[in-house]
């Protein structure tokens, strides 16, 4: 990961300052400890020793740009009785959700395609996040970033698309498809589950602890690429931190009740594959993100997202939290999206919200049942061909009356001479 282009704006290394922070971080890692609770670590451990005994197929995605990767059709079509073939020309982009791999969602939109048959013909993409932890500073450095990653693949295809998303994915997937309709002028729907719109009371401890890395993360990169820290110890603070992210990779599915084997042993390729660091940093700055983010910034997040779904006749979406939700206000961020359309009006577009049952990891666990979700996905890709086909009609129609209005001069010229002559 370059570091170089941040160099001015990080402070300058201390070694009393890399103490300091690596205190804080072990002090919050004490004070979350007596949250931990038992069980938990029981399906970590489980969890963990049948992932490193487990050993995944060959990587069914192909990188097409920075963050984004398309999934092998034949790789979904091993779980159907029949194979998968791309011939529709619908686009799916899965966003992943707040401190997942971008593997780590495979196992559960296989389960997807599975139990939605309207999903079963398109081409399917991961949008992972940028390996830079600087691109999670806020919502606006975030958003360009993902957005540059997914402009070509959009200038490329007529569409539509559907988008889907989990927490912070579910938020940016409602941003993007805004961007899509309004610049693009093109057909979109977007399934949000659990997008945080609004600052819970008080954020799980985990997500402090794992927020409270940051500054340390960020002196110790800095060092690295200062040249001060010597081999024998980037090599230690390598396998250090790699077990360490399987570790709260680990617990937390299992908090959110989707720590299945299958996840997890995805979840360890990212890992393996990309040493652990690049991982770690950017799930630090993930979890970071959700702690700076303030409430007025989701407030006019949630206005922007709003007005420009509604007042956009080719976009339409839907915003789905779990009835028991823990990480967030379920009620909040439902109503920060109900406040905003208040003060709309004359919308052309849809956006709708609805509580199902589940936890934040909507669709993400081994045993979820898909009958609650499975009605707005099939939703989605309807509302997104019903609105590919208005807007083709309206741009046969409109070339139909220009070609005429062409035709109709053309013809009137020569009377138009001959009165005049």
């Amino acid at each position: 990961m370059s570091t170089s282009s941040s160099e001015g704006q990080r402070p300058a290394l201390s070694w009393s300052r890399l103490a300091w922070q690596s205190a804080r971080a072990v002090w919050g890692l004490v004070r979350c400890a007596p949250h931990v609770r038992l069980r938990h670590l029981r399906a970590v451990r489980e969890a963990t020793r049948r992932a490193r005994e487990a050993d995944p197929r060959c990587s069914p995605l192909r990188r097409v740009n920075d963050g984004l990767h398309e999934i092998d059709p034949r790789w979904l079509g091993a779980v159907q009785t029949e194979p998968l073939r791309c011939v529709d020309p619908m686009i799916v982009l899965h966003f992943v959700g707040t401190g997942e791999t971008r593997h780590g969602p495979l196992p559960c939109i296989a389960r997807l395609v599975r139990a939605c048959p309207a999903l079963r013909t398109q081409r399917h993409f991961v949008v992972d996040g940028p390996a830079d932890p600087l691109a999670y500073e806020d919502l606006a450095t975030l958003s360009p970033r993902v957005w540059t990653a997914l402009e070509p693949l959009i200038d490329a295809s007529s569409g539509p698309f559907v988008l889907v998303g989990l927490s912070r994915g579910g938020a940016l997937a409602l941003e993007v498809a805004a961007r899509i309709a309004d610049e693009k002028r093109k057909a979109v729907s977007c399934i949000a589950l659990s997008p945080p719109l609004a600052r819970p009371r008080r954020l799980p401890r985990i997500v402090e602890m794992i927020a409270g890395f940051g500054t340390l993360a960020s002196a110790y990169t800095d060092a690295v690429s200062r040249g001060v820290v010597p081999s024998w110890l980037t090599g230690l603070a390598t396998r250090v931190v790699r077990t360490l992210q399987l570790a709260i990779t680990a617990y937390v599915l299992a908090d959110l009740q989707a720590a299945d084997e299958e996840t997890i042993a995805w979840s360890l390729r990212d890992l393996r594959e990309d040493d652990g660091m690049d991982s770690a940093l950017r799930q630090v700055g993930e979890f970071g993100l959700l702690q700076r983010t303030s409430e007025v910034e989701l407030v006019r997040f949630t206005r922007f997202v709003t007005r420009s779904l509604v007042h956009n006749e080719l976009a339409w979406a839907v915003a789905l939290w779990g009835e028991e939700d823990t990480w967030l206000s379920a009620s909040a961020c439902r109503g920060q999206i109900e406040q905003a359309l208040k003060r709309l009006r004359n919308a052309h577009g849809a956006i709708a919200t609805s509580m199902v049952p589940g936890r934040h990891n909507l669709s993400r666990g081994a045993n979820d049942d898909f009958d609650a979700l499975s009605p707005h996905f099939e939703r989605a890709v309807h509302e997104a061909r019903a609105r590919a086909e208005h807007e083709a009609r309206r741009q046969r129609s409109r070339a139909r009356l220009e070609r005429r209005m062409r035709e109709g001069l053309t013809t009137a010229e020569p009377a138009s001479e001959e009165r005049h002559v």
